[in-house]
């Protein structure tokens, strides 16, 4: 199965998703933190994490967390497109 491409972290007072497709951060709950820890060590699906957190739901809706990924174009690597 496909998995969003993102990653996390917390300072002392917050945390914070990156996400990749996006290539934004964006705060998030210490809850919604926990469920997708979860999500990117393969505990629950996408779908569970969607389920269980309105906040999920909510970053899914607005595109963030896609299961489709960036692909770069290998032809523009060394030349500007």
């Amino acid at each position: 199965m496909v998995q969003p491409l993102f990653y996390l972290f917390k300072t002392i007072n917050s945390c914070y998703l990156f996400d990749s497709n996006r290539n934004n951060i964006y705060p998030i709950s210490p809850d919604a933190y926990q469920i997708l820890f979860n999500l990117k060590d393969g505990d629950i699906t996408l779908e569970d994490a969607q389920n269980s957190s309105q906040e999920i739901s909510e970053l899914i809706k607005n595109g963030l967390l896609s299961v489709k990924h960036v692909k770069k174009n290998r032809a523009c690597l060394h030349t500007v497109c």
